[in-house]
C-alpha cells in the first residue's frame, strides 16, 4: 500500500483532514486523539512558533508506521510464562502478558548469543540455512546427523498435527542442530532465563503495582503507535511527557515513564554483575 500523498503545500495543511484522508477507517474519536497527539509535539518540537510543516512531518511519519509495521514478536513458550508467573507471582495475567513479549524477545538476543559461542563458522552456516528453511539443505543434513529422525517419536507427534510439514522439518533440524552443537543448550537457556528475570523483577518493583496497571492499560490501546511514531523523528521522549504532564495527563507521563523503564531492560541485562 501506497502511503497517501499528502498535501505538498504545508501553510494550507489542516490536521483533521488530512488524518481523515489518511486514515479513513479510523473513528472520528481516535482520529481526535491523534490530531491532539501530534499538534502537542509539534508545539513542543516548535519553541519558537507552530509551524503546519511539523504537524505534517509527524503524520506522514505515523502513517509511515503504520503502514509498515515492526516485525512480529517471538513467539512465548508455555514453559516461559510459567517462569515468569514463578519469577512475578503477584502480577496478574493481563500485565504478565504485556511483559511476556519483551522477556521472548530478550531471550531470542539473549541466548542466541550465548550458543554461538566457540561454534565454528562452518557450524553457524548450516544453522542459518536452517533457519532459511532451505529445504533441501535441511533435509540433506538431517539425514546425515540424525538418520533415524523420520523414526523418533518427538518427531512423529509434530508432522502430523502440522498444516506446514517444511516448517516442522525445519524447526525439527533446528533442534538436532543445537542438540549437535550445544549438548548443554537447555542449561544455557535456563540461566538467560534467570537473568533475564532477575532484571525483569527489578524494573516491575521500581515501577510499582499503580503504574503497571496503567502501564498495561494504555499498551492494549492504539495511542502508543503516536508515541513510537513520533520518536523515530527524534524528538525528546522526556520533554514530550512533561508536556502531557503539564496538560493535565498524569497517566500518559506514568505510561512514558514505564516504558522507559521497561526499554532499559536490555541494557541491564547485559550490564556487568556487581
Amino acid at each position: 500500500m501506497s502511503q497517501p500523498a499528502l498535501s505538498d503545500d504545508a501553510g494550507d495543511f489542516n490536521l483533521p483532514d488530512a488524518i481523515a484522508e489518511a486514515l479513513p477507517h479510523w473513528t472520528q474519536e481516535a482520529r481526535e486523539e491523534l490530531a491532539e497527539r501530534i499538534h502537542l509535539e509539534a508545539r513542543q518540537a516548535c519553541p519558537a512558533g507552530f509551524t503546519h510543516a511539523t504537524e505534517k512531518r509527524l503524520l506522514e511519519l505515523f502513517v509511515h508506521r503504520c503502514e509498515n509495521p515492526v516485525a512480529s514478536e517471538p513467539s512465548i513458550p508455555l514453559s516461559l510464562v510459567e517462569k515468569m508467573r514463578q519469577s512475578l507471582p503477584t502480577l496478574p495475567d493481563d500485565i504478565l502478558g504485556r511483559i511476556a513479549p519483551l522477556v521472548a524477545a530478550q531471550l531470542q538476543e539473549l541466548a542466541g548469543e550465548a550458543l554461538t559461542e566457540g561454534v565454528s563458522d562452518a557450524s553457524l552456516e548450516e544453522f542459518e540455512k536452517i533457519s532459511d528453511h532451505e529445504m533441501e539443505f535441511v533435509t540433506g543434513w538431517l539425514e546425515f546427523h540424525v538418520p533415524d529422525f523420520r523414526d523418533r517419536a518427538d518427531f512423529g507427534i509434530a508432522m502430523p498435527a502440522s498444516e506446514d510439514p517444511d516448517l516442522v522439518l525445519a524447526e525439527y533440524a533446528a533442534k538436532c542442530w543445537l542438540e549437535v552443537n550445544r549438548p548443554d543448550y537447555s542449561m544455557v537457556v535456563e540461566l538467560c532465563v534467570d537473568r533475564i528475570m532477575s532484571v525483569i523483577s527489578d524494573v516491575v518493583a521500581q515501577v510499582g503495582d499503580a503504574a503497571l496497571v496503567t502501564w498495561a492499560r494504555m499498551e492494549s490501546g492504539a495511542v502508543p503507535w503516536v508515541f513510537e511514531s513520533l520518536e523515530s523523528a527524534q524528538l525528546n521522549q522526556s520533554r514530550l511527557a512533561t508536556a502531557i504532564e503539564a496538560e493535565g495527563f498524569q497517566e500518559w507521563a506514568t505510561w512514558a515513564s514505564t516504558r522507559r523503564l521497561f526499554e532499559s531492560v536490555p541494557l541491564r541485562v547485559r550490564a556487568p554483575r556487581r
